[in-house]
């Protein structure tokens, strides 16, 4: 069973979801082209962690007390630096700046938490691969534009 949560990070979860996400990326090869060095790379998922930590907000999954997913989340009205969004969705929308996932079920269940708990807002999201804009397809999100860095991608709240 998943335990969900958002809201407060302590120092040592922040360590836990900084090194979750290194551990994803760090498969991808553009990534490692970008940091070629472990230390930097790990240096730069926590920046990003942190940045979300106090601008945004970050959706942990817990499953047997060990993290398995984790999404980073700017708020509607506020924007986290990220030099991938050259695009400005309608507010309200709350941009999901990257997701990973452990186990089958997580990041689904992350959608599910995050359009319960933003509301009316918008969901969006920006994909670099074809892979990653069928699995958002797959999930209710429409292409709303491209970027230099990719496809965006929109889920509208359910207004019926």
């Amino acid at each position: 069973m998943f335990q969900i949560e958002s809201g407060a990070v302590s120092p040592a979860e922040l360590k836990t979801v900084a090194a979750l996400f290194y551990k994803q990326l760090s498969a991808d090869p553009v990534f490692r082209a970008a940091f070629p060095d472990p230390a930097l790379g790990r240096g730069h998922c926590r920046s990003f962690v942190d940045a979300y930590a106090q601008e945004g907000e970050i959706h942990r999954v817990y499953e047997d007390g060990s993290l398995v997913a984790a999404a980073l989340w700017s708020l509607p009205g506020r924007s986290v630096p990220s030099p991938t969004w050259d695009f400005s969705p309608e507010e309200p929308c709350c941009k999901l700046y990257l997701m990973v996932s452990r186990r089958p079920g997580a990041g689904s269940a992350l959608l599910s938490y995050a359009e319960a708990r933003f509301g009316d807002s918008r969901l969006v999201t920006l994909c670099g691969t074809a892979r990653q804009g069928a699995y958002f397809r797959r999930r209710g999100f429409a292409e709303a534009g491209r970027t230099s860095f990719g496809t965006i991608l929109i889920r509208e709240k359910d207004r019926t």
